[in-house]
């Protein structure tokens, strides 16, 4: 796989800029990690075909620098602690079915997994706008503007594609919830034997909380047998590109 451009921030990262961007949440990772104190996940490599431990926060699980920090801590940090705090009352168990005001808080969530994983390895250069002089700035004046949420044109015309990304996934995420996510209704399901697996892509409708729970398009909340978890498990595998991952493989059918 070709080695994609991005830029790095300045040394030492003065304005705290965000460089290495979770496709897959912090919060949602730790939910998987095993419990023999190491925070690891297994994860299988689909590309270097072997199997390996993983932290959460592992490159694996992260974007280079795709988005700018105005996206990761505006929107994405919203719809991220939404769901998240949804996330922990379902496994709680305070809440056992997803009612219409917080279907909007998981329809969010996905439409952001995925337009994540979609834009993961997207050319990380420059967008240029015709007619545009813009102007000559320094790194640390960039880094300025963007810190504070502002977008900048260099010399000739140029934006740093990052900006062009963060805006362009928050508009495909409104479109993606209003036009296929619309008629979803998500159920909770639980497994009663057996561990889901989390993929690196989200191709069908379904978001593993735990590993024995997750939310599923359908409506009906309830727990299904092994060979079904087997059944979400084979689809969850197909769905993923570059690895997919558990707590424990062992316990995945």
């Amino acid at each position: 796989m070709p080695r994609r451009k991005f830029e790095k921030p300045q040394r030492g990262n003065p304005h705290q800029l965000p460089f290495n961007q979770q496709i897959w949440p912090l919060k949602s990772i730790g939910r998987f990690v095993d419990g023999t104190g190491t925070g690891t996940v297994c994860l299988f490599d689909k590309v270097r075909n072997r199997m390996r431990q993983a932290k959460s926060d592992d490159d694996a699980f992260c974007a280079k620098r795709v988005w700018d920090r105005r996206a990761e801590f505006g929107y994405m940090k919203g719809i991220e602690d939404a769901f998240q705090e949804l996330a922990a009352e379902i496994v709680a168990g305070t809440v056992t079915t997803i009612a219409a005001a917080q279907k909007g808080k998981v329809d969010a969530f996905f439409a952001l997994w995925e337009m994540r994983a979609d834009y993961k390895t997207s050319d990380g250069g420059e967008v240029n706008f015709k007619g545009v002089t813009g102007a000559n700035w320094s790194i640390d004046q960039e880094e300025k503007f963007e810190k504070g949420h502002a977008a900048f044109l260099r010399k000739g015309g140029n934006m740093p594609a990052r900006m062009v990304i963060g805006l362009r996934i928050q508009i495909e995420i409104d479109a993606y919830v209003h036009d296929a996510l619309s008629g979803i209704q998500w159920g909770i399901i639980g497994s009663e034997e057996g561990h889901f697996i989390v993929p690196d892509y989200p191709a069908n409708p379904i978001i593993p909380l735990t590993p024995t729970l997750c939310l599923c398009s359908g409506g009906q909340s309830g727990t299904i047998k092994r060979q079904d978890v087997a059944g979400v498990n084979s689809c969850l595998k197909l769905d993923s590109r570059e690895y997919f991952f558990a707590r424990d493989f062992a316990q995945c059918p």
